[in-house]
Order: C-alpha cells, then sequence, then structure tokens
C-alpha cells in the first residue's frame, strides 16, 4: 500500500457559520474549541475538542464524508472518532503524528 501523507483539517463555527480549514498536521493544532479530523491512510480520525459545541460535532461527521471526498480517499475509509482526553482508548491514535 502506498504511504499517504497525514492530513489535517478543523471544522469549527465561525460567526454561526461552519468553516473547515486545512491545517498541518500537528498535535499542537489539535484545537480543543473544534473538531479535527486527521487523515493517516487507513483512518481519518475525528478528534472531537473538549469545547467544540454541539454543531462542529454534528457537523463534524458530514465534513469528514466530504474530507474523504475531496482528498480523494476510498469511500470505505474508517472513521474513527477520538474524544480529546481519551486518546489512549484508540490504539492507531499514536500512529498519527509519529
Amino acid at each position: 500500500a502506498k504511504e499517504t501523507p497525514t492530513r489535517m483539517a478543523r471544522c469549527k463555527e465561525v460567526h454561526g457559520k461552519i468553516e473547515v480549514t486545512d491545517i498541518e498536521p500537528s498535535k499542537n493544532n489539535l484545537d480543543t474549541n473544534a473538531v479535527c479530523a486527521v487523515d493517516i491512510g487507513p483512518y481519518v480520525f475525528l478528534w472531537v475538542g473538549k469545547k467544540s459545541n454541539t454543531r462542529e460535532r454534528n457537523q463534524a461527521m458530514v465534513l469528514t464524508q466530504q474530507y474523504i471526498d475531496r482528498w480523494d480517499r476510498n469511500k470505505m475509509t474508517a472513521i474513527v472518532r477520538v474524544i480529546e482526553g481519551e486518546e489512549w482508548r484508540v490504539r492507531a491514535w499514536e500512529k498519527a503524528f509519529a
């Protein structure tokens, strides 16, 4: 399987509108006030910040489906939710920023 570079996007409500921004993949860019999608190839992690709001959380899954399309990924790519502070529950998470 070819290596897919790690990609990351942030989903955040700004002035009542959900905005999705591609950002540098790094642990430091995880935003407690937002939901981030982290694409590592076999998985796309949906990292849910503790202070993200309900709208961001609800939209994030829809947006992750769109990222998969936008990033030209296999439609069967697994989406794994990761809750801020509970990353240890997801074994593959440490591969995200290896």
